[in-house]
């Protein structure tokens, strides 16, 4: 019984001291007799000219119906692609991608207490994105096609933009025929600057540059259509 203690002693001794003895010195693999251990820490590297450049572009529409908007997203994706193809970019290395449809919700009714109107949201809309993929092999077409692209999108931006401004020349000839519009001010000039003050550029301008809310844009849009555009409003006489 007195050797088996000291056996266990032993053992539990040797169990202990191997951490030790691993962290001081490191592993070495057994080798046989007459043979060598040869150890070799190698790194290589290799560079090559790209043969291949890839890029996107995205296409978006709306429309009053989700057959419109789609309908107009395919129409113009179809000319991008003739575009690229016109460029001398192939078929298969053109790809479409990412094809969503989502609906464009009015704004609620703000209520006298700063509040919003609760309530079921109401589809005005919709809106079709697409995205077109672009894998050029001809490294010395690249500015060609991109250039092809961009004038192709620039061509479908400015049709969008003709879209808004006959939209809102729609709105204030509605307003005008109630005789609520500036007559000193020629039509157009008008149309151009309510266009100005309700596009994106404005809104990214005045909320996340100058660090103002929604509702700060929203009243100063609403201020400044008062004053320029709209006829001025005589202050009511008290009885």
């Amino acid at each position: 019984m007195k050797r088996l203690s000291l056996i266990a002693a032993a053992a539990l001794a040797t169990a202990s001291a191997q951490p030790a003895l691993a962290q001081q010195t490191d592993i070495v693999p057994a080798i046989a007799a007459g043979h060598t251990l040869l150890t070799v820490n190698a790194q290589g590297s290799s560079t090559r000219t790209p043969d291949m450049a890839g890029y996107s572009a995205g296409v978006t529409t709306q429309g009053a119906t989700a057959s419109e908007a789609m309908s107009a997203n395919s129409t113009q994706m179809s000319r991008v692609m003739a575009a690229l193809k016109q460029a001398g970019v192939a078929d298969k290395d053109i790809q479409t991608s990412n094809l969503s449809l989502n609906p464009i919700y009015a704004q609620p009714k703000r209520l006298p207490d700063g509040s919003y109107e609760d309530g079921q949201q109401r589809i005005v809309g919709y809106q079709a994105t697409n995205t077109v993929s672009v894998r050029q092999r001809k490294l010395a077409d690249t500015g060609k096609v991109i250039d092809a692209l961009v004038k192709e999108l620039s061509g479908y931006h400015a049709h969008m933009l003709a879209l808004i401004r006959g939209q809102v020349a729609h709105v204030l000839r509605y307003v005008d025929d109630r005789g609520w519009l500036r007559p000193d001010v020629p039509f157009d000039e008008l149309v151009e600057a309510f266009c100005i003050l309700t596009c994106v550029e404005t809104y990214v301008r005045f909320v996340q540059h100058d660090g103002k809310s929604d509702d700060e844009y929203r009243g100063f849009v609403a201020r400044t259509v008062r004053e320029t555009i709209l006829v001025p409003t005589r202050p009511k006489k008290a009885r």
